[in-house]
């Protein structure tokens, strides 16, 4: 797509006046970070899932956080791992819930702790449970208590990786208790003989 047709013109006294800046005869793959930097929010909206993945990687540093929220979580999902890990951690906090469900555990685990723990402890729960889980210890224990006390149930219950990874500071502000801990505290016994038989029957499958 050329750039050029985001742009909106006016005519006033059979003149043209140019209304929204315009980047002439360019089109997304060619874009440089300053070029992306400087599309207004009206312009960025129009964007299309494949103009975003046609975005170099350096030039996706161009993009802001309210740039990012202009986009629905469609565009954002176009975007490959290379262009998220370029990513700023400003661009990072323009991320609604809507683009975090996009996120498998690959591209989510393409952030660095220090970036995770930018994301907007208000959106939080639009993360998947499999995807918290493909994260790295390190990357876990970026999380910040807001973040944490944002957590849903059911992302407490089936992110059994990701809650393991916790440190037992983070843990003491989660909101829920994880069914595991809860199931061990009312019925010790049957709860280790459930973890017995499962290990059992793992033993016995080929």
């Amino acid at each position: 797509n050329d750039v050029a047709s985001l742009s909106e013109t006016a005519v006033t006294n059979n003149s043209m006046t140019i209304t929204e800046p315009t980047i002439l005869k360019t089109t997304f793959a060619d874009m440089s970070r300053r070029q992306v930097k400087q599309l207004t929010l009206k312009q960025i909206k129009r964007v299309s899932k494949s103009d975003l993945s046609d975005l170099k990687p350096n030039a996706v540093k161009g993009l802001s956080a309210k740039q990012i929220a202009r986009l629905s979580g469609h565009v954002v999902s176009g975007m490959n791992l290379k262009q998220l890990s370029k990513l700023t951690k400003d661009a990072i906090t323009g991320f609604k819930k809507g683009h975090l469900k996009t996120f498998n555990g690959e591209e989510l685990s393409i952030f660095k702790p220090n970036a995770l723990k930018k994301l907007d402890s208000d959106n939080i729960t639009g993360l998947k449970s499999s995807s918290l889980d493909a994260l790295s210890k390190r990357q876990a224990r970026a999380f910040k208590q807001n973040q944490l006390k944002e957590l849903s149930k059911k992302q407490i219950n089936k992110a059994n990786d990701f809650i393991d990874n916790l440190t037992k500071k983070q843990r003491s502000v989660l909101p829920f208790t994880d069914n595991r801990k809860a199931k061990l505290m009312a019925d010790p016994f049957n709860a280790l003989d459930d973890e017995m038989a499962l290990i059992s029957v793992e033993n016995i499958l080929p």
